[in-house]
């Protein structure tokens, strides 16, 4: 009879476990929403810092121009 009991508590535990897991998997934000939020919020310096990376290769491609 004990045996049962151990067996039954160790399943429901384990449907908590995985139940628990789920939930965390299903409600946390997906990374792809993460990194679009990312994006939307520091366009501006994402767009700077892009820029300034092709001013940087145009002024390089000139003085092996030069």
């Amino acid at each position: 009879m004990k045996n049962i009991f151990a067996k039954v508590r160790f399943m429901a535990v384990l449907i908590g476990i995985i139940a628990a897991f789920m939930i965390f998997l299903c409600t946390r934000p997906s990374r792809e929403k993460q990194i679009v939020a990312f994006v939307e919020e520091n366009k501006l310096q994402l767009t700077d810092i892009a820029q300034n990376m092709m001013d940087g290769d145009l002024s390089k491609k000139n003085i092996q121009k030069g």
